[in-house]
């Protein structure tokens, strides 16, 4: 019985690689609505989307969207993970998806 353990333990050790570097975080994905053209939304939400890479030290992908509730969908689904919402629609996607 002792040499089961011994032989799972080395085992376990021989699994893991000092070298093996941890894979980089999956993006954050921003959901942003079409009230502007992409060139003009890219101006506005290019900052916020920049201080949230840098402050995360994660990539933020940005993420158009047809209204409202496709954001929430988004965000629902876990397409999107961030978003900005009005008062109303964060209401809506409180009640909808948490």
């Amino acid at each position: 019985m002792r040499s089961l353990w011994l032989l799972a333990l080395l085992c376990l050790l021989g699994c893991g690689s000092e070298s093996a570097a941890p894979p980089p975080p999956a993006p954050l994905v921003f959901g942003l609505l079409p009230t502007e053209s992409s060139v003009d939304a890219e101006r506005r939400w290019g900052p916020l989307l920049a201080h949230i890479a840098q402050q995360t030290g994660r990539e933020v992908r940005p993420l158009s969207v047809v209204d409202y509730a496709a954001l929430v969908e988004a965000m629902r689904f876990g397409k999107a993970d961030l978003g900005y919402l009005g008062p109303l629609a964060y209401v809506l996607a409180h009640e909808r998806a948490g």
